[in-house]
């Protein structure tokens, strides 16, 4: 049971990871669109 709850939060922490990543590409998308 321990293990299947660490491999939840390992999976909750890669999906922030990949939230982030998703708003840092649109926030660099919008810089380059305005700069252009």
């Amino acid at each position: 049971f321990l293990q299947l709850q660490d491999l939840s939060s390992k999976k909750q922490q890669s999906h922030n990871i990949l939230d982030l990543l998703r708003t840092w590409n649109i926030r660099m998308v919008t810089i380059m669109s305005i700069m252009l």
